[in-house]
């Protein structure tokens, strides 16, 4: 599982506050470990272009931890749309699985389309 919290949480953490966290039992009891590569390879992902490619982004955070560089941090903070990595955007891609389509939104360095 991947649980990352949003930034908003980052002042009350750093001002010593606490979040709290409510365990949904009944999906804790349901829940098994699966292999990222094995959960990403299984039949129904696979024939989705969208899940694929969120299942790709998934796995470089989790493995490289993406973030921008400091100068591209700068970018994002600054506006600066001129830069390719503060530039957001968007896909869309085939449900796959059944009709329609959706759209994922990232930072430009994050997609390699």
């Amino acid at each position: 599982c991947l649980c990352r919290l949003g930034p908003s949480y980052n002042k009350v953490i750093q001002d010593g506050g606490e979040i709290e966290m409510v365990p949904q039992e009944a999906e804790i009891a349901d829940a098994k470990w699966v292999e990222m590569n094995d959960y990403f390879n299984q039949d129904l992902w696979l024939a989705s272009p969208l899940y694929r490619k969120m299942n790709e982004a998934m796995l470089n955070a989790a493995t490289h931890h993406h973030q921008p560089d400091n100068n591209q941090s700068k970018d994002i903070e600054n506006g600066d749309s001129s830069k390719d990595s503060a530039k957001l955007v968007g896909q869309k891609l085939d449900v796959g699985f059944r009709p329609g389509q959706n759209t994922l939104v990232g930072w430009a360095y994050q997609w390699h389309a």
